[in-house]
C-alpha cells in the first residue's frame, strides 16, 4: 500500500485547500495508486510521479499538484500535463473497471437471493414489509440502481438494522420502493422512513442512504425520467410524511412534495390526491376535525359475498359441496368503492390489489366489464400483477360485492362544481365529495419541473415588452376563466414568415401547464382534434403550424368545432347517441397560413362565423421587431432571444397554473365575476370603438379576458409583470387584429360577396348553359343552376334559378343574402321573377345576377 510522504502532503493539502477541499485524515490507497475520500468517497487523488493528480467527482474539479523540488521547464511542463490528462482518463477508467465487477456480482447475489420473510427481526421491529428487498442467509438485501437500468451495488441489512455496502460504488444509487404513480418519486435518505412514506402515500420512494447523497440520486432519477417530479424530502420533512403527524407543518409538507395521505376531512382537502392516496379515501366518511381519518374495516368485512373468504395471502372460495374446504381465487384483492359521474352514469368498481413486488394498484373497472366476456378486465387485472386462478369466481365475487361507499368519477380535467380537477388526481379546492379522475392518461403533457420562482425569473419576466408572448400567456391563464365568466370559447392564430419565433410563443404558453408535450399539431384530423380539445377543458388548447392540416379545406370548420365546444354526435349499433366530446377552453395556433389561404387552396370560403372563433395575429408586431419579439432583454437577437426561451422552457414549466387556480379558489368565483365585470366595463369605454359591429365586440371581449387575467396573475405574484403590461399588451394586438380584419364594421356582407364571386368564378363557364341569341337554342350544360345571356354591349345577365339562388348563399340567412345582393347592385330583384319569353324556361323563377357580379369596389 502506497504512502505519501510528510512534505508530499503539505503541499497536497495546500493545493486542497485551494478548491476548499478538506484533506483526509489518513490517505488509504486502496488499489492502484489511487485514494478516495469524503461523502461517498467524492474526493480521489493519484500519486503520479514527483506528483499528485486530485479532483472532486461531484464538481469536475482537478489539478495537478507538482511535488518535486526543481523549477519546471516549458518542455517538462507539457509533459506533465499530458501525463495529467492520462491519469485522469486512468482512474476514471479504473474505477468504472471496479463498479462494473460490482455490478456483475452484485447480480449474480440478487438472482440467488431468496423472497423476504415476512417474520424478519428488522422489518418486525419497525412494523415495515420488505417491499421489494430479498433475504441472504439472515440478512435483507437491497437491490441498488443508479441512472442506468442495471444493478449496481447491493446493501446488507441485519436483524438489528446494520448497513454494509457490496462495493464502493454510492453515489446516486438509491433503493427503489413501489413503481412511480403520476410520474411522481420522492427521494429520502432513511430506509424506514422511506418504506413508511410508500405505506402511507401509494408514492414511490427512493432511498439515497446518506443526506450528501440525495441531489445526486435526484440527479440520476432525472436522467432516466426527465419529466418525473422528482422531490427531495429532507431528514425531518421524511419523518413528518412517514408519521403522518396531524400538524399544520405536515400538511404543509405534503403539499410541498406533491402528494397526499388522503381525507375527506375539509381541512386537507385541498391536498394533492390520486388513485393510490385514495384508499383511506373511499373507505371512510368524512371525519369533521380529523387530519387524518382511520380504517374502517368492519363494513368491508360484512360486505364480502357468501362463499368468499379474504385473507392475507388472496381471496378464496369455499366449495359448496365439500363444507369448509376452500381453493385460491386470486391474489387478496379489496373493493373499496363505486364511483360514478355527474350524471349518475359510467360506473365503476374501484379495487385495491397488491402486485408481487408489494406495490399497492387502485384500479377502476367499469361495469360494462363485469359482463358476459369479460375478457378485456381479466387482460387488464393481469398486466396490473393481480395473481388469477379462477376469473369466472373473481368476477362474480366483483360483481356480488357491495358497498356503500361513494367517490365522484371525472372523466376530463377542468371545473368539477367548485374544484379543479388535474389529470394526475390531484384536486384544487374545497369539496364534500371523494373525486378520482379517471378520463384519459394525460397526466405527462402536464408534467411540471421548478417551482414558480424559478418559472416566473426565467421565463415570466422575459415577456415583458413582448405583445405576443403576453397574449399567449394570458390566454393560457384565461382557459381556466372561461366557466366563472361564462365567456365563450375562441382561438388566436398567429400568422407570419417562418422562423421568426412563432413556435416559441407557443412553447412559452404551453410552460404554464407542462412542457412542449403539451402542445400538439394541426396534422390530424377533425374527429381526433376533438379527442384532444376534451382533454384540454377549461385550459388551453395549443396548435402548430395550420399549414400541417391533411384537408386545407377543413379548417374552417374545425375553428367553427372548437369554437362552439362539442364534437360531432354519433350513434352505438342500436341507433342510440354515444356522448360525444364537449370541452370549454381557448386555443392558440400558428402558421405562415392563415383560414383564407386555406380556404383559397380549397376554393372555399371563410364564413364570419368560423373567422370570428379564430382571430388572426401577425406574429411580427412591426418591421423593426426581432421577429415575433419586440424586446430581447439581455439576450441581442431574436434568434437567441427564441433559443433562451425554449431552453428555459425545458427546465421549468407546470407550476404557474397550478398557483392561478388556486388564487381563484382562495378568492372565489363570484369576487373574480365581479372584478371582471368592471375591468371589461372600463375597458370597453377606453378602448372599444363605438361603432364597432357584434363580431368586434364579441373578440374585444375575448382580448380583455386575457388581459384580465394576465392582470390577475401579475398581482399574484406570478408573472413578474408590470401593472397593465397585460392590458397593454392584449389592446395593441387587439387593434393589430382590427388592420388585419379591415376594420371595425361587419364584415358578413363582404363574406357573402366573396363567396358569390368565387362561385361565378368557378361555375360560369360549366354550370350556366349559354344563350348568344335569343332566335337560338341555349347551349346545355350538365347540372346548370341557370343560364347566361349575352347582351348587346357584350356584357352578361345570368338567370340563376331559385333553388340555384339558395346553394350559392349557402350558410347566409336568404333575406340577408337577397338585400345584401340587391344594395350591392349583383341582382335586379329580390324576389325571384317567372319567365315567360323562351319556351324552355317559361314558368321558371329566376334571380337576374347583372354583369356588376365581377366588380371588385364592393368586395374591398
Amino acid at each position: 500500500m502506497y504512502k505519501l510522504l510528510e512534505e508530499d502532503k503539505k503541499l497536497l493539502e495546500e493545493a486542497l485547500a485551494k478548491h476548499g477541499i478538506a484533506a483526509p485524515e489518513k490517505y488509504n490507497f486502496d488499489y492502484a495508486d489511487v485514494a478516495q475520500w469524503g461523502n461517498l468517497d467524492r474526493f480521489w487523488v493519484r500519486k503520479l510521479g514527483n506528483g499528485c493528480v486530485f479532483g472532486n467527482f461531484d464538481k469536475e474539479t482537478s489539478d495537478y499538484v507538482y511535488l518535486g523540488n526543481e523549477p519546471l521547464n516549458e518542455m517538462s511542463t507539457k509533459v506533465l500535463q499530458e501525463i495529467y490528462a492520462e491519469a485522469i482518463e486512468d482512474v476514471e477508467s479504473r474505477l468504472k473497471f471496479e463498479d462494473k465487477k460490482t455490478s456483475e456480482e452484485a447480480s449474480s447475489i440478487w438472482k440467488n437471493s431468496s423472497k423476504t420473510d415476512k417474520a424478519h427481526p428488522y422489518l418486525e421491529k419497525n412494523q415495515i414489509k420488505g417491499l421489494g428487498c430479498r433475504q441472504k442467509e439472515d440478512k435483507l438485501v437491497c437491490r441498488l440502481t443508479d441512472r442506468t437500468t442495471n444493478i449496481c451495488n447491493l446493501l446488507y441489512i441485519d436483524k438489528d438494522g446494520n448497513k454494509e455496502f457490496l462495493g464502493n460504488k454510492k453515489r446516486g444509487c438509491y433503493f427503489a420502493i413501489g413503481e412511480p404513480q403520476n410520474q411522481k418519486i420522492i427521494v429520502c435518505a432513511d430506509f424506514i422512513k422511506g418504506a413508511k412514506i410508500h405505506e402511507k402515500t401509494g408514492e414511490a420512494v427512493a432511498v439515497a442512504f446518506y443526506q450528501e447523497n440525495l441531489e445526486p440520486v435526484k440527479e440520476a432519477l432525472l436522467s432516466k425520467h426527465p419529466d418525473y417530479d422528482i422531490n427531495i424530502a429532507s431528514d425531518d420533512s421524511a419523518k413528518e410524511i412517514a408519521s403522518g403527524a396531524e400538524t399544520s407543518e405536515a400538511i404543509d409538507i405534503l403539499n410541498k412534495y406533491n402528494i397526499g395521505i388522503c381525507t375527506s376531512s375539509p381541512e386537507n382537502s385541498q391536498a394533492n390526491c390520486d388513485c393510490n392516496s385514495m384508499t383511506e379515501q373511499v373507505k371512510n366518511e368524512p371525519v369533521k376535525g380529523d387530519v387524518e381519518t382511520k380504517t374502517n374495516t368492519t363494513e368491508s368485512k360484512q360486505n364480502i359475498p357468501n362463499g368468499y373468504i379474504l385473507k392475507d395471502d388472496g381471496l378464496f372460495k369455499i366449495d359448496d359441496e365439500k363444507k369448509n374446504i376452500s381453493h385460491k381465487v386470486s391474489g387478496k384483492i379489496e373493493v373499496l368503492a363505486e364511483s360514478k359521474d355527474d350524471e349518475s352514469n359510467n360506473w365503476c368498481k374501484v379495487v385495491k390489489f397488491e402486485d408481487p413486488d408489494g406495490i399497492f394498484k387502485i384500479v377502476l373497472i367499469p361495469y360494462d366489464q363485469l359482463g358476459p366476456n369479460g375478457k378485456e378486465l381479466e387482460e387488464n387485472l393481469w398486466s396490473k400483477g393481480l395473481y388469477i386462478n379462477k376469473f369466472s369466481e373473481l368476477k362474480q365475487y366483483l360483481i356480488d360485492y357491495n358497498t356503500s361507499n361513494r367517490v365522484r368519477g371525472i372523466d376530463k380535467i377542468g371545473w368539477y362544481r367548485n374544484v379543479f380537477v388535474y389529470p394526475d388526481g390531484s384536486v384544487i379546492g374545497i369539496s364534500d365529495e371523494n373525486i378520482i379522475y379517471y378520463g384519459n392518461n394525460i397526466f405527462k403533457e402536464f408534467h411540471k419541473n421548478g417551482n414558480l420562482e424559478d418559472w416566473r425569473d426565467n421565463i415570466g419576466k422575459y415577456c415583458q415588452g413582448n405583445t405576443r408572448l403576453i397574449l399567449a400567456v394570458g390566454a393560457a391563464f384565461a382557459g381556466t376563466l372561461l366557466y366563472i365568466t361564462g365567456q365563450e370559447n375562441g382561438g388566436f392564430h398567429f400568422v407570419g414568415n417562418s422562423t421568426i419565433g412563432k413556435t416559441t410563443i407557443l412553447n412559452v404558453a404551453c410552460s404554464v401547464y407542462g412542457d412542449r408535450s403539451f402542445m400538439k399539431t394541426w396534422r390530424a384530423t377533425d374527429n381526433g382534434l376533438e379527442g384532444i380539445a376534451a382533454t384540454r377543458n377549461d385550459t388551453l388548447l395549443i396548435l402548430d403550424e395550420l399549414g400541417e392540416l391533411g384537408d386545407s379545406g377543413k379548417a374552417g370548420e374545425i375553428a367553427y368545432m372548437l369554437g362552439n365546444g362539442n364534437g360531432k354526435i354519433r350513434s352505438h349499433k342500436d341507433g342510440s347517441a354515444k356522448k360525444s366530446y364537449t370541452w370549454r377552453l381557448l386555443y392558440l395556433s400558428s402558421g405562415e397560413k392563415d383560414l383564407n389561404d386555406c380556404a383559397m387552396e380549397s376554393k372555399k370560403i371563410v364564413k364570419a362565423g368560423q373567422e370570428i372563433r379564430l382571430l388572426n395575429i401577425p406574429a411580427q408586431p412591426n418591421e423593426d421587431s426581432f421577429g415575433a419579439f419586440e424586446n430581447v432583454h439581455d439576450k441581442k437577437t431574436g434568434k437567441a432571444f427564441s433559443e433562451y426561451l425554449n431552453s428555459a422552457v425545458k427546465e421549468y414549466h407546470g407550476t404557474a397554473s397550478r398557483e392561478f387556480i388556486k388564487c381563484i379558489v382562495d378568492d372565489g368565483f363570484e369576487k373574480i365575476t365581479k372584478e371582471f365585470k368592471a375591468f371589461l366595463g372600463n375597458a370597453e369605454q377606453k378602448y372599444l370603438p363605438n361603432d364597432a359591429d357584434n363580431q368586434v365586440k364579441r373578440a374585444f371581449n375575448r382580448f380583455m379576458l386575457i388581459a384580465f387575467a394576465g392582470e390577475y396573475a401579475s398581482k399574484k405574484s406570478i408573472t413578474g409583470w408590470n401593472e397593465e403590461e397585460s392590458l397593454n399588451a392584449c389592446v395593441t394586438c387587439f387593434n393589430d387584429w382590427i388592420k388585419e380584419r379591415g376594420g371595425v364594421k361587419d364584415q358578413e356582407p363582404k363574406a357573402l360577396l366573396e363567396q358569390v364571386r368565387l362561385f361565378f368564378e368557378k361555375n360560369y363557364d360549366s354550370r350556366f348553359n349559354q344563350v348568344y341569341d335569343i332566335n337560338y337554342d341555349a347551349i346545355k350544360t350538365y347540372n346548370a343552376v341557370g343560364y347566361a345571356e349575352r347582351q348587346a354591349d357584350n356584357t352578361y345577365k345570368y338567370y340563376v334559378f331559385s333553388q340555384s339562388f339558395k346553394e350559392i348563399c349557402t350558410g347566409f340567412n336568404l333575406d340577408f343574402a337577397k338585400n345584401t345582393l340587391y344594395n350591392a347592385g349583383w341582382i335586379e330583384n329580390k324576389e325571384p321573377k317567372q319567365l315567360g319569353e323562351r319556351n324552355e324556361y317559361r314558368g321558371k323563377r329566376v334571380y337576374i345576377f347583372t354583369s356588376k357580379v365581377w366588380n371588385d369596389e364592393n368586395i374591398e
